[in-house]
């Protein structure tokens, strides 16, 4: 994956039931608020066992800004792309609602 850009989010979470699942996604926080999209940097799921990359932009949309105490919301959805051989294809999709911190 490409390095996060300086000014980013970062999100990360696990699943609590088996089979567990960790995932961390990055994305921009430059112009951010409701009704805007940014661009998606990083994601990494324990599930998804080779390298991949973003190989075309994936557009993480925020459906809520709140202040810090309150929530971030959004959603995204794309392909990632195995980087070594057969170079799968990982369609994936998300919606998050995580409290901000900053």
């Amino acid at each position: 994956m490409s390095n996060a850009a300086v000014d980013s989010f970062s999100i990360g979470g696990y699943t609590t039931t088996t089979p567990y699942v960790q995932l961390n996604t990055v994305f921009t926080h430059q112009n951010i608020g409701v009704n805007s999209s940014q661009n998606l940097y990083n994601f990494d799921c324990s599930e998804i066992q080779e390298p991949t990359a973003l190989l075309n932009p994936i557009a993480v949309h925020i459906t809520e800004y709140g202040n810090i105490g309150q929530f971030i919301s959004g959603n995204f959805s794309g392909t990632l792309t195995g980087t070594a051989p057969p170079n799968n294809s990982y369609v994936i999709t998300a919606n998050f609602r995580v409290r901000r911190y900053y």
